[in-house]
């Protein structure tokens, strides 16, 4: 199958030797094999499992997206997301720290404050991660 993980920022994941995906969907998680039915599902956090012909399997952690599944093409699209073996633990240590000192600011508009939330919580997710 041929998979892409399509950031705001351009992509983040492309291979076309793709045999499993497993995603982390609103309704729980699923996986997707070769000839799977056509789909558009919203994604949550979590990891998406890519495993490919060879065997060599691929992680990346979302904070959420969706997922168009149509043939035997997947397309993910997410504001947030990153390879695991890309992710550095001192990196999210200070992202952490940086998120909680400002959301502890009491002067921010309530949207600025939910999306610090939203980074605070894929942090976390992400430290979570690299410590399994």
């Amino acid at each position: 199958m041929k998979v892409k993980v399509i950031l705001k920022s351009g992509p983040l994941y492309s291979n076309e030797d793709v045999v499993r995906v497993t995603l982390p969907t609103a309704e729980g998680i699923i996986q997707i094999l070769p000839k799977h039915e056509n789909l558009i599902s919203l994604l949550k956090l979590g990891v998406i499992y890519f495993e490919l012909g060879d065997g060599t399997k691929h992680d990346v952690v979302i904070a959420d997206g969706v997922a168009k599944i149509q043939g035997d093409e997947i397309t993910i699209l997410s504001d947030q997301a990153e390879l695991a073996s890309n992710l550095v633990k001192d990196e999210i240590s200070q992202a952490i720290k940086l998120a909680e000192a400002n959301i502890g600011t009491t002067d921010l508009p309530p949207s600025e404050f939910i999306q610090l939330e939203k980074q605070l919580l894929f942090e976390r997710y992400k430290q979570k991660y690299l410590e399994s």
